[in-house]
């Protein structure tokens, strides 16, 4: 997999080999056909992805007017969700011991063809992401990240963005959902002023599993109940299908070395070097 080099103190960190790894080639394969309307998950029965079991189809995509339903799965053998709480903070932080505009070499080696940078958007942010009064998990939460990156390898340019945690409460569910979230695993959930978006990784026997569910075309009320965006247009397949194809590379290949960089980096102080 071609990617860009990687500067000379970038080189000298410990987790610099991980971003040499390359994904599974299988994984480059993009989702041709979409799923039958059938088979989508409507905003309004959220909750069943939060529960045992899984849905009839589980990877693919769905476009209507105004609106897109696309759903991943992936197998993470040798993740734990404890694993993950951890990277989704230590990953954010930038290597204090490199050039800032050498950008997140902790972020590259996520995806190294497309992902430059992911940082705090503030102070309030790193220090959240630091205090080790949080539980790991929750760290997340009520802050806003910058991210420079590609959709998918052929894109000309970096995109720059800006996220916002969704805290889970913003998201009105059953209690018998958030308890089977928080008992089987690991859940984010994300929302703009276009989308609604839940992370759900899930305790395996071999691991975990990863459950992604994203609404385009739809935002979170103030009563936590998902409504349409108005004047949202129609997303296109291109679009859909490279989100798609982005999760399909960097799922399973976080797989391929967060247990290792885990056991080398996960009881250091998190924004160490």
């Amino acid at each position: 997999m071609e990617r860009p080099p990687l500067f000379d103190d970038e080189l000298r960190l410990s987790y610099a080999k991980y971003y040499f790894i390359d994904p599974d080639p299988l994984a480059l394969q993009a989702i041709r056909e979409p799923m039958d309307e059938a088979d989508v998950l409507p905003p309004n029965r959220i909750s069943e992805m939060l529960a045992p079991g899984y849905q009839d189809v589980m990877m693919g995509y769905h476009i209507k007017e105004g609106m897109s339903y696309s759903s991943f799965y992936a197998r993470l053998p040798g993740v734990t969700t404890e694993m993950l709480d951890w990277w989704f903070c230590w990953m954010v932080l930038r290597p204090p011991t490199v050039d800032p505009s050498h950008d997140n070499l902790r972020y590259k080696i996520w995806n190294p063809a497309v992902h430059f940078d992911q940082a705090p958007a503030d102070e309030e942010t790193r220090q959240r992401l630091c205090d080790e009064s949080i539980p790991m998990r929750l760290r997340r939460q009520e802050t806003t990240l910058r991210i420079r990156e590609k959709l998918v390898v052929s894109d000309p340019d970096y995109k720059e963005m800006v996220a916002h945690a969704t805290p889970q409460g913003a998201l009105s569910l059953p209690q018998s959902a958030w308890d089977y979230a928080a008992a089987a695993g690991t859940l984010t959930v994300a929302a703009s002023d276009h989308s609604i978006m839940l992370q759900f990784f899930r305790r395996t026997s071999y691991g975990s599993e990863c459950i992604i569910s994203t609404w385009r075309g739809w935002v979170l009320g103030e009563d936590g109940q998902p409504r349409r965006a108005e004047g949202f247009p129609t997303p296109t397949v291109k679009h859909v299908r490279d989100d798609l194809l982005h999760n399909l590379v960097e799922m399973p290949h976080l797989a391929k070395f967060l247990p290792r960089l885990y056991a080398e980096e996960g009881d250091k102080p998190i924004g160490a070097y």
